[in-house]
């Protein structure tokens, strides 16, 4: 994101933003293990240890986090592609599964023990 897309940002105050759950909550609360399946989740419980964790979260504008809210990927697609952030607007909701997940979990700890934690551990 550059200095440009940042100015974008602030005087239209969007940037207050919200975590949203890329997979939506509701979810676990809909009889619908096919749906899940798909997702390439073996079963509700399988989904309830993954759909809080990092992996599942983008940041997003609060308007656009309350349109999005429980919809499917592919409802939740055309609201992030109209999000100020650039990160969100390329981010390839439709095809996130479990797997996309797990990699961006996996990806997050390698950041967080090689960069942010770096100087904890060399003290």
């Amino acid at each position: 994101m550059g200095l440009a897309d940042l100015k974008k940002l602030i005087p239209g105050k969007q940037f207050s933003q919200e975590k949203e759950h890329i997979i939506p909550i509701n979810l676990l609360e809909l009889d619908n293990e096919i749906e899940i399946q798909k997702l390439g989740f073996e079963d509700k419980k399988d989904l309830r240890a993954y759909i809080y964790t990092y992996g599942n979260l983008i940041s997003l504008e609060k308007p656009l986090n309350s349109k999005g809210k429980d919809k499917d990927l592919y409802g939740k697609d055309e609201i992030y592609k109209s999000s100020e952030i650039p990160f969100n607007r390329c981010f390839d909701t439709k095809n996130f599964n479990k797997k996309a997940l797990v990699k961006r979990n996996e990806e997050m700890e390698k950041w967080l023990i090689n960069t942010f934690f770096k100087d904890f551990a060399a003290h």
